[in-house]
């Protein structure tokens, strides 16, 4: 494409329009009821309710908006001028975060319905007049994060931990089964599988040394049992074969010594032992 050309192009696309106002406002609510039959479309496809208020058009803005959109923002303009009005809050930050804190809660939104809360923690907490305390408000918000984390198929924790288990004879027991890997799924997505379960640790119990014990003698430890046995008396015939053969073995010694110290050995004597 040529310079020329181009610039042609870009003057066509950013000329002026030159509609009436009564054509530009038909235009644009035409575009608008558009828009909102395809945002209605993707509302019911995800089974959230659906805007059929009556369409009107804002004067301040210049566009059109539906009629809950309006009482939306007249809500929001209403509460810019209390924030505003209430020095009391301005002067306090703290005041001011917490009543921001309390109006963003979910059973102070518009249209809440308690029964239909999946949220278990908050229902007891409705429907008791007790204060349970900053833990169970801390509770209240990590269940809400772990129903964010479900989606479109919020399960409330006793869906989650109602986990049948295994077993081979049973198929609603098995991961393939539908109900079943719904809930694994869930608890998959919500981290609690992670979570270290720990055992309840046992009293230690303090018990009483024993006093009132009796005594009682044992028989003594013998390393040696035969060390208590008499000897045996030593055989005459094995007494004579002993003195016999120490008799020849001193007679070999002599021999060996009488040859060491004669002739030429003499000079160079073999070192003889009488145990050889």
């Amino acid at each position: 494409m040529k310079i020329k050309e181009f610039n042609g192009a870009m003057n066509y696309l950013t000329r002026p329009d030159t509609r009436t106002p009564e054509v530009k406002k038909a235009a644009a609510e035409k575009q608008f009821n558009a828009d909102l039959e395809r945002k209605n479309k993707l509302k019911k496809s995800y089974e959230i309710p659906e805007d059929t208020s009556p369409v009107m058009y804002d004067q301040q803005s210049n566009s059109f908006k539906t009629e809950n959109e309006l009482k939306k923002n007249f809500q929001q303009e209403d509460m810019k001028r209390w924030v505003k009005n209430t020095t009391a809050l301005n002067q306090n930050p703290g005041a001011f975060n917490r009543a921001v804190k309390e109006s963003e809660k979910i059973e102070n939104l518009p249209g809440y319905d308690v029964s239909k809360d999946p949220n278990l923690y908050r229902r007891i907490k409705m429907y008791s007049d007790e204060d349970f305390g900053p833990g169970f408000d801390k509770a209240i918000d990590d269940e809400d994060k772990a129903l964010k984390k479900l989606g479109r198929d919020p399960m409330n924790i006793l869906q989650r931990n109602n986990i049948k288990p295994f077993n081979n004879n049973d198929k609603s027991t098995y991961p393939s089964n539908p109900e079943q890997r719904r809930k694994l799924d869930a608890i998959k997505k919500t981290g609690e599988d992670k979570i270290p379960i720990r055992k309840k640790p046992k009293p230690i119990v303090k018990k009483d040394p024993i006093t009132n014990y009796k005594e009682f003698k044992i028989d003594p430890i013998i390393s040696d049992p035969y060390s208590a046995l008499p000897p045996e008396p030593n055989d005459p015939y094995l007494d004579e074969l002993e003195a016999r053969v120490k008799a020849n073995q001193e007679m070999n010694y002599q021999e060996k010594v009488k040859n060491n110290s004669s002739g030429l050995r003499y000079f160079n004597p073999i070192k003889v032992n009488r145990n050889d």
